[in-house]
């Protein structure tokens, strides 16, 4: 049986980092996209340099992990932006067009590969059961001024991610992972990359799908807050 692949697209040194170390340790080949590569020990398998606001990016990177791989099991989207402004609504339209691009453009360019590989692929499977996560926030039910580029996107995005596991129920899965504080609240800068890496290992490792919008809390795991 051939290891299990992940591909993490936006790995930065928090919920990116940790997230590869998690499944490096489980015996995952790793390939991670990033606009700077770091050091990572680990290393790993595969490392691609690439700014993903361009949805044109998205099929080279799957091009070469599918190449130097093989079809990834899994795909962790972490990528995001934001245009800051002391008003909404002097954003500068390049602007909020790159960040909707990086927060849900490239985001369904990166999910239609992923389809498009699963449901080509000839390879005999490894027990890995074919999911998409989606590093979310609660900005898809709470309005927040000063992220409302990055709102936009994520709104979409969690659209999106629904959907799919309407039109691929008992196929594939899809997840929108929101980590929040103990009383539901936004974690907002407070991100823990360890919890992340925890609990996306736990949504990989489930027999069926879960809730699409999969919220959880550090120590806790997933918690079913009523919104």
């Amino acid at each position: 049986m051939s290891a299990p692949i992940i591909l993490i697209l936006g790995a930065g040194p928090n919920v990116g980092a940790s997230v590869f170390q998690k499944f490096a340790t489980h015996g995952y080949k790793t390939a991670l996209v990033s606009r700077t590569q770091r050091s990572l020990s680990p290393s790993p398998d595969v490392a691609i340099t690439a700014d993903i606001s361009s949805p044109a990016a998205i099929k080279p990177i799957f091009d070469e992990v599918r190449e130097k791989l093989g079809v990834p099991d899994v795909v962790v989207y972490n990528a995001y932006g934001n245009a800051m402004s002391q008003s909404p609504w002097l954003v500068p339209l390049a602007d909020f067009e790159k960040n909707l691009a990086l927060n849900t453009t490239s985001v369904y360019a990166a999910i239609h590969e992923c389809i498009s590989s699963w449901e080509e692929a000839k390879t005999p499977g490894n027990g890995v059961g074919k999911t998409f996560i989606y590093t979310g926030n609660r900005l898809n039910i709470e309005p927040m001024p000063l992220f409302m580029s990055m709102g936009v996107g994520k709104t979409a995005t969690a659209q999106l991610i629904r959907t799919l596991t309407i039109g691929f129920a008992g196929k594939y899965r899809f997840y929108y992972a929101d980590e929040r504080k103990a009383n539901g609240a936004p974690i907002s800068l407070e991100i823990s990359g360890k919890a992340a890496a925890e609990f996306y290992y736990e949504l990989v490792q489930r027999k069926e799908q879960g809730n699409w919008n999969a919220k959880f809390v550090e120590g806790k795991g997933e918690v079913d807050f009523e919104e």
